[in-house]
């Protein structure tokens, strides 16, 4: 090695399969009857979404969230809704990695 590391960009293609698998397995239809959801809340940076995670599991631990205190209910961040929120924003970022990370299309099929 010369001390330079590739960057590689995206996911293997096995990878954003077996992803998109398991996204599939969620109700992307799912309804409720909640005005809004946690992760909606946080904003969009890795560490705000970070601190609303850790907050939801050891709040006394990491008592800053970026998500509103009547957001913070795990009832919230449970909900079929927000999974399916979670989920449709995972998709939509696996087609920027298949985009990114290029490769034949036979490489991307079930």
């Amino acid at each position: 090695m010369d001390g330079h590391f590739a960057v590689v960009r995206g996911l293997p293609p096995s990878y954003a399969r077996d992803l998109a698998a398991a996204l599939a397995t969620i109700d992307l239809d799912a309804s409720c009857e909640h005005p809004r959801h946690p992760w909606p809340a946080a904003e969009s940076t890795v560490q705000s979404q970070y601190r609303a995670v850790v907050h939801l599991h050891a709040p006394d631990d990491h008592p800053d969230t970026p998500v509103p205190a009547e957001l913070s209910s795990r009832e919230l961040w449970e909900c079929p809704v927000h999974y399916a929120q979670l989920a449709r924003e995972a998709l939509k970022e696996l087609e920027g990695w298949r985009t990114m990370r290029g490769g034949d299309a036979e490489d991307w099929e079930d």
